[in-house]
C-alpha cells in the first residue's frame, strides 16, 4: 500500500492573493494620483491612509508590547525607514514613468532579497530556484520593455 503524502496547508494563500490585488491596484492608483500632483504631496497625503490602517490594526489586533533591546528596536524602525525610502523612490519613478513599465520593473526586488538571504542568512538556492529567478527576470524585463 502506498503512503499518502500530506498536502501542504495553503493557509497563507488568501493573504497572498489579498496582497497581490491590493498592491496591483495600488500601482495604478498611485499613477493616477500623480497626474498633476507632485510625488511628495501624494506621499504626504497617503500617510493619512497609513495612519488609518495603523489605527485599525491597533483597535482590532491589539498587538501586545514586548521588551525591546536597542538592536531589535533599531531593526524594527529601520524596516519602516527602508519601506518608506522604497515608496519615495517608487512614487518618483511613477511620476515620470508609465505604470505599465515601472511597476513590473520594481518587481525585481525579490532578487535583492534572495541575494541577501544567501549572503547574510546562509540560505541556499536550488538549481530549480535559480532557473525560476532567470525566467522571472526575463519575464519582468519583457513586461517592462514591451
Amino acid at each position: 500500500m502506498r503512503a499518502v503524502r500530506a498536502r501542504p496547508r495553503l493557509l497563507w494563500l488568501p493573504a497572498v492573493l489579498g496582497t497581490v490585488v491590493a498592491w496591483g491596484s495600488w500601482g495604478v492608483l498611485v499613477r493616477a494620483a500623480l497626474e498633476g500632483l507632485d510625488w511628495r504631496l501624494v506621499v504626504t497625503l497617503a500617510m493619512g491612509g497609513y495612519a488609518l490602517c495603523l489605527a485599525a490594526l491597533w483597535a482590532v489586533a491589539r498587538p501586545r508590547w514586548q521588551r525591546l533591546d536597542a538592536a531589535r528596536l533599531a531593526g524594527a524602525i529601520s524596516l519602516g525607514v527602508l519601506s518608506q525610502v522604497g515608496f519615495f523612490a517608487f512614487y518618483r519613478a511613477l511620476e515620470v514613468g508609465e505604470a505599465s513599465v515601472v511597476v513590473p520593473f520594481t518587481s525585481l526586488y525579490p532578487l535583492v532579497t534572495m541575494a541577501l538571504a544567501v549572503a547574510l542568512l546562509r540560505e541556499r538556492l536550488t538549481r530549480l530556484q535559480l532557473l525560476g529567478v532567470a525566467v522571472a527576470l526575463v519575464a519582468i524585463l519583457l513586461l517592462a520593455m514591451g
